[in-house]
């Protein structure tokens, strides 16, 4: 199986990058799984309307895998994104070969935001960012990993936190 990520990460409505897609798409193997970021580099919403609109430029043969950047900071080093994934339709996991979650450096930190992308992927129909669970769940993961484990202790580096629920008991 071989995957394709180009290193154009915008849209296929950006003018710029509407020849070059075409190219690669007439020119690259149908079974060659084209890695997609979604409309933005940094989408804050992936919805089922956008997938659809994949299949209609690229052909519905062509498959996909959503490279989703989150919770990736690269772009914006003094912000860590602990909040839950958000923003992604139920049905997503239908309309893509796989979603993969691009996280940051903070190694640490990763841990909560990867859990709650993990909780949605386990059963997206019944998940929701503003259940009270997915943060509690996440936290769990989080200081479980943190208390058990030294190598994340080592890996863990000084962020400011952003995007927090204050209004969230963990220990309830």
């Amino acid at each position: 199986m071989y995957y394709y990520h180009s290193g154009d990460y915008w849209t296929v409505g950006n003018p710029k990058a509407v020849q070059y897609w075409k190219d690669i798409n007439a020119n690259m193997n149908k079974d060659v799984i084209f890695m997609y970021t979604g409309h933005t580099i940094v989408a804050r919403k992936i919805t089922k309307k956008y997938s659809n609109e994949l299949n209609k430029f690229f052909g519905a043969e062509r498959r996909f895998v959503l490279w989703d950047n989150y919770p990736v900071n690269d772009y914006s080093r003094h912000t860590t994104f602990v909040h839950p994934f958000k923003n992604r339709d139920k049905d997503l996991p239908n309309n893509y070969v796989g979603i993969v979650a691009n996280p940051a450096q903070e190694a640490f930190v990763n841990l909560f935001a990867l859990s709650s992308v993990y909780q949605y992927l386990n059963n997206p129909q019944k998940y929701s960012a503003f259940d009270k669970q997915v943060f509690k769940k996440a936290i769990k993961y989080t200081i479980s990993l943190h208390k058990n484990n030294k190598e994340y202790n080592s890996n863990y580096y000084a962020a400011k936190v952003t995007h927090f629920p204050s209004d969230i008991s963990v220990y309830n």
